[in-house]
């Protein structure tokens, strides 16, 4: 049954995602405008104008079941002029505290091949290391702890952003 729901779901990608690139190429957004202009000392402008088009895009590497994306309509919606992803990464997948060293091995495998499809497609790319029940639990209970668990996750992250950096739109 779940099967059978998720093609189903899949069929009407594209049309909400046709219908989706629509509104939001109708509605001008002045006040973002605005917000990106008095960054433009901090960051340097085509950063700025890729940020400004985007989506979210959850689902793929920050739940229990990893279910990438359509690259068709990643293209299609690449094409309608989204420039930008927020790309969420759950974060006890990549510390070292909540997940062996091989579990770790292949969340950030698979973070390197998302980076690259993404980023082949022109989008640019923001990490979000985003965090679950443990690791919020854990920053409950023991912050220290919480703190030591997210410089490793961070530093995990960061050989895998390091290598798109250069020349590309990773952030």
């Amino acid at each position: 049954m779940a099967h059978g729901w998720r093609m189903t779901l899949r069929q009407y990608q594209r049309w909400f995602a046709t219908g989706l690139v629509a509104l939001f190429a109708a509605i001008p957004n002045p006040a973002a405008a605005a917000a990106c202009q008095s960054l433009a000392d901090a960051v340097p402008p085509p950063a700025i104008a890729s940020l400004s088009r985007g989506f979210n895009l959850s689902g793929w590497l920050d739940g229990p079941e990893s279910i990438p994306p359509d690259i068709a309509v990643l293209r299609t919606l690449r094409k309608a002029g989204m420039t930008h992803i927020r790309l969420p990464v759950w974060a006890e997948r990549v510390m070292l505290r909540f997940s062996s060293q091989r579990e770790v091995n292949d969340e950030l495998r698979s973070l390197d091949q998302a980076l690259t499809m993404l980023l082949s497609l022109g989008y640019h790319v923001s990490v979000d290391l985003h965090p679950g029940e443990r690791f919020s639990r854990l920053h409950h209970d023991d912050p220290a702890a919480s703190m030591d668990a997210l410089r490793d996750g961070w530093s995990h992250l960061a050989d895998i952003i390091n290598r798109h950096r250069a020349g590309s739109g990773v952030r």
